[in-house]
């Protein structure tokens, strides 16, 4: 080999070298990555702390909101300084996390739930979605903000977090943080504020000295070792969880497609000529006709408020009334499908079939939502009845849009979605058990009797003892209230002596402003579910009641009994 040619071999293989060099992806972290990557791990030691290790906390209904609002601000201070002008649609889910926040009136663990899910989607639409806001890409917009955006980086809140304590430019050095400025002139302000506001209200500084002292019980000298060591445990996963996801969404990264490959797929899935399509759909529709030809008196009747056949409001009511639901959720699937499958030229072709399966969507719809109807005026409400209506509601909205659409194009899923997230914000911005026993005792539901599929002998449903694992007892009011019952044999004795009454339960949960909710879990080896019993005072007599079985007077005041301790 001469020396050219060793020469020409040499240069090609450090070209190929610094080629594939500069092809590696370099993270890198400016100062708003990394101070962002503090707060952050602030977040993620007080979600920990204060809704997984300390969830039943008294002041939930104060940390929340402010937990909720904290994170809000975090997103879009970290947005602004990364130059991020969020999108109209942010604001509407903005509004949503603070509906959920304040106004809510369901269970802790489930308002947390919703809380979370509505807050990582808040956050990616803040960073931009596939198509800007919700679009028919939401399914890719699920998977980025679950998967991709708080996973691509999981890891990466650590070299943020130590990029602080890189050496900093002349120019940084002699340069003042905006940030610091803007604390500096709040803390002269607060100066002369804070005084005033003590003077006018002393509650103001006992309540602020509260809220400190609960802060900073965290690191008081009596926690153990142990403890320490499970917050940060615990932070650690969920700080990254929360950065990963900031991170992702301010810098625009993470995602698992490109636009144009969700536009291109799309485009490869126009396979489906007309024919097909059309043959499809009428083959489907027909049946549907069939079938309400065939059960007209009994799908129809509910319009009449007439019962099928001797079956009480309870049987006609529940009969099918899930099952019509199933299948108008398996319609609005058909529907999708054969959208996302017709050639683009000849969408017309199968707009008419599309059209009747909808319109045969809104009659089954209107079916069950007569069923409803006929239940909720035989019975009154309940918690269960008044969400499953608002649902019904809602798919009878989203059929609507479909049909609409077909004639007039425009975004179904985003307006779907934001009117669903409305109607049930509004929903559960509502104590609907409370206004389900103001509604009942107004028009007369709560002394009903009422006829049931499963009959009972008039007995406390009650599991064996040898089956029992423990008996919890709660309070309706007081969430720091429960204790376990040492003396099961006790409490069994005064159950099966309980006086069966000629009331009826017809409802989840009595509708009493105050009762304890006793819960029998069973072995777990046995697989059988948890029995509720709920107990509670009215007119000077104590009464149990088994949701749908019966109502039971005792002569023992067990209310005095739990609130004493003395099982």
């Amino acid at each position: 080999m001469n020396e050219n040619t060793r020469t020409s071999m040499e240069n090609a293989i450090g070209e190929i070298k610094v080629g594939q060099k500069s092809d590696i992806p370099i993270t890198k972290y400016d100062r708003t990555d990394s101070l962002f990557a503090i707060i952050y791990i602030v977040l993620g030691y007080g979600f920990v702390r204060y809704f997984i290790l300390d969830f039943y906390y008294e002041s939930f209904g104060i940390i929340f909101p402010v937990y909720s609002v904290a994170y809000i601000a975090t997103v879009l201070i970290y947005a602004k300084r990364k130059g991020i002008t969020p999108q109209k649609e942010t604001y509407f889910w903005i509004a949503v996390m603070l509906c959920v926040a304040f106004l809510f009136k369901i269970e802790n663990f489930f308002r947390l739930v919703v809380q979370t899910v509505v807050a990582a989607y808040f956050t990616v639409m803040v960073g931009g979605m596939y198509s800007g806001g919700t679009s028919s890409y939401i399914w890719a917009d699920m998977i980025h903000t679950f998967v991709g955006a708080p996973f691509s980086h999981f890891v990466s809140i650590f070299p943020a977090f130590f990029g602080l304590f890189k050496k900093k430019t002349k120019t940084e050095k002699n340069k003042l943080s905006p940030a610091v400025a803007g604390v500096i002139m709040a803390v002269v302000a607060l100066w002369f504020i804070m005084p005033l506001l003590i003077k006018a209200d002393n509650n103001f500084l006992s309540g602020i000295s509260d809220f400190i002292n609960k802060l900073i019980s965290d690191f008081n000298p009596g926690y153990t070792l142990f403890t320490i060591t499970v917050h940060t445990m615990l932070t650690v996963p969920v700080a990254c969880y929360l950065y990963s996801l900031g991170y992702s969404s301010m810098n625009k990264t993470g995602r698992l497609f490109s636009i144009n490959e969700l536009d291109s797929g799309r485009e490869k899935f126009r396979i489906s000529p007309a024919v097909t399509l059309k043959v499809f759909l009428i083959i489907v529709c027909v049946v549907y006709i069939m079938f309400i030809a065939l059960q007209g008196e009994y799908l129809l009747g509910a319009f009449a408020g007439k019962l099928y056949h001797g079956m009480t409001y309870a049987q006609y009511a529940r009969t099918g009334f899930f099952e019509l639901c199933q299948v108008s959720v398996i319609n609005l699937t058909l529907l999708t499908i054969a959208n996302l499958l017709i050639k683009k030229e000849e969408t017309k072709a199968i707009k008419l079939p599309m059209v009747v399966l909808c319109i045969l969507s809104l009659l089954l719809l209107s079916t069950a939502m007569a069923k409803m109807v006929m239940y909720i005026a035989a019975y009154g409400l309940t918690v269960k009845r008044v969400i499953s209506t608002v649902f019904l509601i809602w798919l009878i909205a989203v059929f609507v849009m479909c049909t609409i659409r077909l004639y007039k194009p425009f975004n179904l899923v985003k307006t779907a979605v934001l009117t669903g997230a409305v109607m049930f914000c509004v929903l559960f911005s509502f104590d609907i058990g409370m206004e389900s026993h103001k509604f009942n005792e107004k028009y007369g539901f709560e002394e009903k009797t009422v006829e049931f599929e499963t009959v009972f002998d008039g007995t406390v449903y009650l599991p064996a003892k040898s089956e029992i694992n423990w008996i919890n007892v709660t309070h309706s009011e007081n969430k720091t209230y429960g204790y376990t019952l040492s003396d099961i044999n006790k409490f069994y004795r005064i159950m099966q002596n309980a006086d069966y009454t000629d009331l009826s339960s017809v409802q989840d949960f009595p509708m009493r402003e105050e009762y304890y909710i006793i819960t029998i879990y069973p072995d777990m080896f046995e697989n059988k579910p948890d029995v509720v019993i709920y107990c509670y005072e009215k007119d000077g007599q104590i009464f149990l009641e088994q949701p749908y079985n019966g109502i039971w007077k005792t002569q023992e005041n067990l209310p005095y009994m739990f609130d004493n301790y003395r099982f």
